[in-house]
Formats: structure tokens, C-alpha cells, sequence
């Protein structure tokens, strides 16, 4: 299941004990707008070996894991927590490598729509939203005037008499 935010100060990581700073795109109209970005910080910073990761999505459904701008591999997540990796050939990732994009990929989800669908929904979004009918406020008619509940005089019962 997907974390539900993009808010960066309500989100920690760490990674083999050490703090990383989470850095999530805001997420809009274009598929790198929904990248996340992984930063050292802190005194055991030298221990992630000066990496720098960032998860973008390339799809519908996947999303590149990057360390420090090479190409490590494509992740695809099902919603569910479950997530696969095909590492590229070459790229040698670590099981630091591994963790962080394993761990961004479940908590973030991978892939997006592309640009044209989402501007499309927010064009759409934004008509609907305009055009909608107001409800009414409880308690009033579409006229505008005030109702009263009453109250029964008497219990209605299901049973027949």
C-alpha cells in the first residue's frame, strides 16, 4: 500500500541505521513530477558511500531507481507491498542500492499516466468542479426554505397487525 503523502516533513527514513533525507516531487501534470529523491545526511552519511538515488517513473507501471544519475534498474510495484526489480546489466548495485529502491518503490508506488491523460483529468477535474450543482445546505429545500423533522406520534412497528 502506498504511503498516502508527499509531505515531506511527515516522512523519516533510514536505511541500515542511518538517517536519509526524503525529498518527494510534488506529483502534477508530468511523470517526473512524481520522482522521489534520496539524500545522506547526517554524521553516518559517509556510510552510504556518498550515493544519491532518486525513483522516477518511465511508465504505466514502472519506475527507474537511479544512483547518482546511472540507471540501476526498472521496479514495478502490484499496490500490495510487493515489488520486483530487473537490475541493469553492468550497473552493480549494492544491497544498499537494493533497500532504497525496494523500500521507495513500496511505500511510493511506481509508474504514473502519461502528461496527456493527466492534463486531461485536471482539465476535466476543474470543469466538473465549476459546472457541479452546490448541494443544499441540511435541513433546507431546493427552494431555499427551512424543514422540521417531526417526530412520530407513535413507534412504527415492521410487524403487521
Amino acid at each position: 500500500m502506498p504511503i498516502g503523502t508527499r509531505d515531506p516533513e511527515r516522512l523519516a527514513m533510514s536505511v541500515d541505521g542511518v538517517a536519509v533525507d526524503l525529498r518527494p516531487a510534488k506529483g502534477f501534470l508530468t511523470r517526473k513530477s512524481y520522482r522521489v529523491d534520496v539524500a545522506r545526511k547526517g554524521p553516518g552519511a559517509a556510510a552510504t558511500a556518498g550515493y544519491g538515488h532518486r525513483l522516477v517513473p518511465v511508465s504505466l507501471g514502472t519506475s527507474r531507481l537511479l544512483r547518482d544519475g546511472t540507471l540501476l534498474g526498472v521496479l514495478t510495484s502490484t499496490g500490495d507491498g510487493r515489488v520486483t526489480a530487473e537490475w541493469e546489466k553492468g550497473a552493480a548495485p549494492v544491497p544498499y542500492d537494493a533497500s532504497v529502491g525496494y523500500a521507495l518503490a513500496a511505500a511510493f508506488g511506481t509508474g504514473a499516466e502519461p502528461m496527456w491523460n493527466l492534463a486531461w483529468d485536471a482539465v476535466l477535474g476543474t470543469f466538473f468542479l465549476l459546472s457541479a450543482p452546490r448541494a443544499a445546505a441540511p435541513g433546507s429545500t431546493s427552494s431555499g426554505r427551512r424543514t422540521r423533522c417531526r417526530r412520530s406520534p407513535r413507534p412504527v412497528s415492521a410487524a403487521p397487525r
